[in-house]
């Protein structure tokens, strides 16, 4: 279970990460029930190594944001963008309730892959109790709504 450490308008969740797993197994374990096969240790390779614990959170947007603003606002809040592991092991074993018809985006800007000429990185879409996990590019602006994984530096 998470614990959490408050700092004025953001709530911490504490997680330990192992970032020996695979991807794959991380993927298996957070129980998603659909994920692109592009998700492999070769695209998205660990830029860490053993276990850590990180402190990590989601921030909300809530108007049209570059990736350039949003990585921005993130530095001026005291985080980072969560890399895809550390995203994953804080939805390990963690039910994630929300309604059928309600859905949230989360992007992960800390992972990317370059390819078919586009910078992509994790989609990854809560809703009810599906977990999905799609790629999206990082070109466009991100719309109201979505939520960005970050992790306190």
């Amino acid at each position: 279970m998470a614990t959490t450490t408050k700092k004025p308008g953001l709530k911490l969740a504490k997680e330990i990460v192992n970032y020996e797993k695979t991807l794959i197994e991380m993927i298996l374990e957070a129980k998603f029930q659909y994920f692109d096969l592009d998700f492999n240790s070769r695209n998205f390779p660990s830029l860490r190594q053993g276990v850590e614990e990180i402190e990590s959170t989601l921030v909300r947007i809530d108007r049209w944001m570059t990736t350039g603003e949003v990585r921005r606002m993130l530095h001026h809040m005291g985080l980072r963008p969560a890399y895809l592991k550390e995203c994953l092991a804080s939805l390990i074993n963690k039910d994630v309730p929300m309604p059928a018809w309600s859905y949230v985006s989360v992007a992960v800007l800390g992972s990317k892959w370059r390819s078919h000429e586009m910078t992509q990185i994790p989609h990854i879409r809560l809703s009810g109790e599906e977990k999905r996990m799609h790629l999206v590019t990082i070109d466009s602006p991100w719309p109201p709504g979505w939520h960005f994984a970050a992790v306190k530096l």
